[in-house]
């Protein structure tokens, strides 16, 4: 099965359901803000994004790119203000584990190279500034 046929078996993100407090509303907002830059980022840098909050082997990717023939998982993780460190060291070796089942669940259905990247968005505390990324190629090795 070739990605765009996997891609049509899967949905397109999590069903919308209500928020249990102000607080999650707010950080699926900016969650939903920072994949946005990043998703445009890419696009600017040539990439195809192929899906956005799509689920593979039962994990949510965030943004699933291509890429000079590699597909890409990435997983976006946004703060604000601040540096890039706390969003990076957000990814702990549970997510990893679960980013790694979709990379290679993806590959065999595939065949298709798949890496995994990190983009960590850093949005701006005040008006007028700009926003910050952080993108790190294969920042996670799939089958590890």
């Amino acid at each position: 099965m070739g990605w765009r046929e996997f891609l049509k078996s899967r949905t397109d993100g999590p069903e919308a359901r209500p928020f249990a407090s102000p607080a999650a509303a707010r950080r699926a907002a900016v969650g939903q803000r920072g994949e946005e830059a990043a998703a445009s980022w890419l696009q600017r840098c040539g990439w195809t994004v192929l899906a956005r909050r799509s689920r593979i082997a039962g994990v949510e990717v965030d943004i699933l790119a291509r890429t000079r023939g590699t597909l890409v998982v990435v997983e976006v993780k946004t703060g604000l203000g601040g540096g890039f460190t706390s969003q990076l060291e957000s990814v702990g070796e549970f997510k990893q584990s679960r980013l790694c089942r979709a990379a290679d669940r993806l590959a065999a259905e595939t065949g298709a190279p798949v890496r995994i990247d990190i983009i960590a968005v850093c949005l701006p505390d005040r008006l007028g500034e700009p926003i910050r990324l952080r993108h790190l190629e294969n920042a996670v090795e799939a089958g590890e």
